[in-house]
């Protein structure tokens, strides 16, 4: 599947896989369960209480149906909930978060992707390269599946093309065992597929308070980086002895 590249506040750039079309039918799928479930609650609820809705009511009664899309996308950070339980979100197709302008597009355009029978937005997503239909089109959005393709990649870190060349930078890296360091890259992962400053800055007070390492000027995820990349280098040079 094609990737999506999206950029941090923290400089950090992690990729992303663009949702296939069957990962979007089956979200698709999972919201119109829940549009049934409603529809049954305020059936039960008009039979009991022996309500005649008439057209007005009727109208209000189908609003919440009409605005969910784009009220959980909007809320719910790109999200609706079959999207959620697929683990996707809507993102702009430079990894930027979408606009209410965006949302809106992308809801306007809701009833042309699904005639005849949804073949319209299910072809556009066969035939574009990064999965859009109409409203991905218009909008200029996307839909990823949220678990990070390849880990994560900081565009602060520089290539090291051989061992040998590695400057340590954080020599205290050595006291972190190795289940120390899988733990600081589990969580800086999900720090950054979730941008939770919170558990990025625990992860490096966790850090500091193991290494003895004093505050930091650099970025987070620059500091949890570079440590992972340092202990695995004194790792190496351990064994090679």
């Amino acid at each position: 599947m094609p990737i999506i590249r999206i950029q941090t506040t923290q400089n950090v750039t992690v990729e992303y896989e663009v949702a296939s079309v069957g990962d979007r039918i089956l979200a698709t799928i999972i919201d119109w369960a829940t549009y049934l479930a409603y529809f049954g609650v305020v059936g039960v609820l008009i039979s009991q209480g022996n309500i005649n809705l008439g057209p007005i009511g009727g109208l209000m009664m189908m609003l919440p149906v009409l605005l969910y899309p784009l009220a959980c996308e909007v809320f719910l950070d790109g999200r609706t909930l079959g999207k959620h339980a697929r683990d996707l979100k809507i993102v702009k197709a430079n990894g930027a978060r979408p606009s209410l302008g965006d949302f809106l597009l992308r809801w306007l355009l809701i009833p042309v992707d699904l005639l005849p029978f949804g073949g319209i937005g299910i072809m556009s997503m066969l035939l574009t390269g990064n999965v859009q239909r109409l409203g991905d089109l218009a909008a200029g959005t996307v839909v990823v599946m949220m678990r990070a393709r390849s880990g994560l990649r900081a565009t602060t870190f520089a290539a090291i093309d051989a061992v040998d060349q590695y400057q340590v930078t954080f020599p205290q890296a050595a006291q972190l065992s190795d289940r120390d360091a899988s733990i600081i890259r589990r969580l800086l992962t999900e720090g950054l597929r979730r941008g939770d400053e919170q558990l990025l800055r625990q992860t490096v007070e966790r850090v500091q308070a193991i290494t003895g390492i004093g505050p930091v000027a650099q970025p987070m995820p620059w500091f949890l980086g570079t440590i992972l990349r340092d202990h695995a280098h004194l790792a190496a040079q351990e064994e090679a002895k």
